[in-house]
C-alpha cells in the first residue's frame, strides 16, 4: 500500500535519507573490521613462526582505486611485530616474507606506479598532484601520512594536498 500510493523512488529516497549515511558507516566499519581481524589472526599465526617468518610486506591492490598512500608503500617490508596499519576501505595486505627474502619486493609499487600510462596516473592522482609529481616537488613516498586515529589507532592514508603545499 505505501510503494503503491507514494511511489517507489519517493519511498527509496526516504529511506536513503533515513539510513544512508549510518548505514554506509556501518557497513564500512564492518568490513574494516572483519578485515584487520583476519589480517591480526594471519599476523599472529606469522610470529608464532618468527624463526621462518621475519617480517611482512605491503601488497597493495595498484589499480585505478588504490590510494598513493598504498601505492608507495606496496613492497614495503616490515619487521613481524609491525602491527598491519591500512585505513578504513582499504584493500591491502600483509603478504609473509621468509629470511633473506626482506627486499625481494623494494619499491614494486612505486615502479609499477612509474610504469602505467599518463592519463591513468593524471587518473590516480588528481590534476594538483600530479602536477607537483611530475615537476619533481614530491616524491610517490611523500604521499604517505601517517596519523594516529583516537578511536583506530595508528594509520596509513593518503597525504591530502594542502599539507603537500605546505599549507
Amino acid at each position: 500500500m505505501l510503494l503503491s500510493s507514494l511511489g517507489t523512488s519517493i519511498v527509496y529516497d526516504r529511506i536513503y535519507d533515513i539510513f544512508g549515511k549510518p548505514l554506509t558507516n556501518a557497513l564500512r566499519i564492518i568490513d574494516h573490521e572483519q578485515f584487520r581481524a583476519y589480517r591480526e589472526a594471519m599476523l599472529a599465526q606469522w610470529r608464532y613462526n618468527e624463526r621462518y617468518v621475519t617480517g611482512w610486506i605491503w601488497v597493495s591492490q595498484r589499480d585505478s582505486r588504490t590510494c598513493l598512500s598504498c601505492w608507495a608503500l606496496d613492497g614495503t617490508w616490515f619487521p613481524i611485530w609491525e602491527p598491519f596499519s591500512d585505513h578504513p576501505n582499504g584493500r591491502c595486505y600483509p603478504e609473509p616474507a621468509l629470511a633473506g627474502e626482506e627486499n625481494r619486493f623494494a619499491g614494486r609499487g612505486e615502479k609499477e606506479f612509474m610504469s602505467l600510462p599518463e592519463d591513468i596516473q593524471l587518473d590516480i592522482m588528481g590534476p594538483g598532484k600530479y602536477n607537483l609529481w611530475r615537476q619533481g616537488k614530491v616524491k610517490l613516498s611523500d604521499f604517505i601520512d601517517e596519523y594516529n586515529d583516537p578511536l583506530w589507532g595508528r594509520m596509513y592514508r593518503e597525504k591530502p594536498l594542502k599539507k603537500l603545499r605546505g599549507e
